[in-house]
């Protein structure tokens, strides 16, 4: 009897540590796809976080991040114009810093764990698809996970 249950209790053992997903590991790069169908199904809102406070002209943004995820806050000074770059600084729990820039239409996420920038391109500028994302993780440095939108430069 005892071999029968590990001969019927192996094969779902096996089965379920297949199926789970390791923990601490990158999303897919599908995730650009996932934010495109939470834009168009309303459900972005879920996982977008709302800044802590911003300046008076709207170019200055400020998240506190509690700590979770080893994180503390993300800072972002942003030009005036639809696709100037904004200046990132980000506050680690352990009180490291570091900064990045990268192109001013962003939101910020937090999915699985993690913290993601999502870039967007407002309207269909310069045969440029509006539905196009940039996702990348909020790391030292910024890793990209994917990329539909490319040289954003022509843009500007």
């Amino acid at each position: 009897m005892g071999k029968l249950a590990y001969t019927l209790v192996l094969p779902l053992l096996a089965s379920a540590c297949a199926t789970a997903a390791p923990t601490g590991t990158s999303p897919s790069p599908d995730l650009c796809t996932q934010v495109r169908e939470w834009k168009a199904s309303g459900q972005y809102e879920r996982y977008q976080l709302t800044p802590g406070g911003s300046d008076e002209g709207g170019l200055g943004y400020r998240f506190d991040l509690g700590g979770r995820h080893g994180l503390k806050s993300l800072s972002a000074e942003c030009g005036a114009g639809s696709y100037s770059e904004c200046e990132f600084a980000v506050e680690r729990a352990d009180g490291g810093r570091y900064n990045f820039s990268e192109m001013s239409r962003f939101g910020l996420i937090e999915r699985d764990g993690r913290y993601y920038l999502v870039y967007g391109i407002v309207g269909a500028s310069k045969g440029k698809d509006p539905d196009a994302k940039r996702v990348v993780e909020l790391a030292d440095p910024p890793k990209p996970v994917c990329d539909q939108i490319g040289d954003y430069a022509d843009l500007m």
